[in-house]
């Protein structure tokens, strides 16, 4: 499914959806004023596989809906194309964070990886936590188990995809990491909403800001009904 409203925004999110739908031998369905909807963009059409939206339509809806909250949340992947658009693919970057959007998009964007046979590129960005009063060994050890998460997502991924997969901790925040990572990136993933996200939301303020500052297309996943937090990628092992 993909919005369209005459722009020439919406015109590229278009070709970037008739892509991908041949790729995928899939049928394309164009909508109008998709962005309108008060359930979200994704709670309009909830028997479609995959969204397609250029970030004006994203935008719109944002701003005439409540605080972006929605009655209902729909499951498919949102992608907002916008920026430098490149397909086929042949880099996607993939932010994580252990929470339950997180883990659905790591696998998300594996299988697109496989799809593509695209370079897949695991992201965690860290900083230190508590108050200047903590101690810099408490900080080493915290920083060693999200470098413990991101060789873990790695394996994973690799066993999943069945070939190599690189994997990236850098310091900083989140949406400023990935925002950052999208200039060299054909498609960053992210989750709909982080750990620390609040369950009325329906995008949260990495997934916004990413969304509206990329330099290339993002696709934004959603969590899965049922939970699929970090435990299940570490379990495994």
């Amino acid at each position: 499914m993909v919005g369209f409203d005459e722009s020439a925004s919406s015109s590229a999110a278009t070709e970037w959806a008739a892509s991908e739908a041949e790729r995928r031998g899939s049928a394309l369905r164009v909508a109008a004023d998709i962005a309108l909807s008060c359930q979200g963009p994704a709670g309009q059409f909830p028997d479609a596989d995959l969204l397609v939206v250029d970030a004006a339509s994203l935008a719109r809806w944002l701003s005439s809906s409540t605080s972006g909250a929605g009655t209902r949340r729909g499951s498919c992947p949102v992608i907002v194309v916008r920026g430098r658009i490149e397909q086929p693919l042949r880099r996607i970057v993939v932010g994580v964070d252990g929470s339950n959007a997180s883990a659905n998009a790591l696998e998300w964007a594996a299988d697109e990886a496989c799809g593509y046979d695209a370079e897949l590129v695991i992201v965690h960005a860290w900083t230190p936590t508590g108050g200047a009063d903590r101690s810099i060994r408490s900080n080493d050890l915290d920083r060693s188990d999200a470098q413990c998460f991101i060789d873990v997502s790695v394996r994973h991924c690799e066993k999943r995809m069945d070939r190599a997969v690189s994997g990236e901790l850098i310091d900083g925040d989140a949406a400023a990491v990935l925002t950052a990572m999208s200039d060299t990136a054909d498609l960053v993933v992210v989750g709909s909403r982080g750990r620390s996200g609040f369950r009325t939301m329906l995008l949260g303020s990495v997934a916004l800001s990413v969304s509206d500052r990329a330099g290339c297309p993002v696709a934004i996943i959603h969590p899965r009904n049922r939970e699929c937090h970090l435990s299940t990628i570490v379990d495994d092992r």
